[in-house]
């Protein structure tokens, strides 16, 4: 006859293999469920990157290109034009400034010209197209790229206005509206996008 102990023993012997069988299913889809999870940060992290904050920088990096350029031509025109200047009041005198600024002042100032037309048909469309990246991609972005997305739209708009002639220029002077303006964001974005590469690449997820 079996003693309690023993059925006891048995018990446990017929359960034991249950109870690890059912942990080991538990563990598993534990394991399962935070790799998905883990997939899910990589594919919104990725997401962020292609669709928002790379296309963002390389929009930045195209207007601080231009803008250097121009300051560099633009300062590279007004030395130039004072030198030419200089030489000809030295060798003819008035008379040969005056030459001078009739035959190549309207050469010189359509660099101006130029530049005004790259403001407003590809900087001022380049900030416009950064503000419909967001738009359409505001579902990525940081909290605080969203706060910045109204500077944005403020400085795009008071360039319309300016454009447009809608308004008076000692309201604009007033306004102090140069890109120093949007620093604060660009830094953001410098940030924000080396942030979200290195998590990227680190798989710290």
């Amino acid at each position: 006859m079996t003693s309690e102990c023993e059925q006891s023993i048995g018990f446990l012997s017929w359960g034991l293999p249950a109870l690890t069988g059912l942990v080991g299913v538990f563990i598993g889809a534990f394991l399962s469920g935070r790799q998905t999870q883990k997939l899910r940060k990589q594919s919104y992290l990725e997401k962020q990157l292609n669709e928002l904050y790379s296309p963002l920088l390389g929009l930045r990096k195209e207007i601080v290109m231009r803008g250097k350029l121009r300051v560099k031509i633009q300062s590279t025109a007004d030395s130039t034009w004072r030198e030419l200047c200089e030489e000809a009041r030295k060798t003819g005198g008035p008379e040969a400034t005056k030459k001078l600024t009739d035959q190549r002042y309207e050469e010189f100032g359509n660099i101006i010209n130029y530049d005004n037309k790259v403001l407003e048909e590809q900087l001022l469309p380049a900030y416009k197209q950064m503000a419909s990246v967001i738009r359409h991609n505001l579902w990525l972005a940081e909290a605080e790229t969203s706060e910045y997305f109204q500077i944005l739209l403020e400085f795009i708009d008071i360039w319309d206005r300016w454009l447009d002639n809608s308004m008076p220029g000692e309201v604009w002077e007033k306004l102090n509206h140069t890109e120093e303006k949007l620093q604060p964001f660009y830094e953001h974005l410098e940030n924000t996008h080396k942030l979200l590469t290195e998590k990227l690449a680190s798989g710290d997820i």
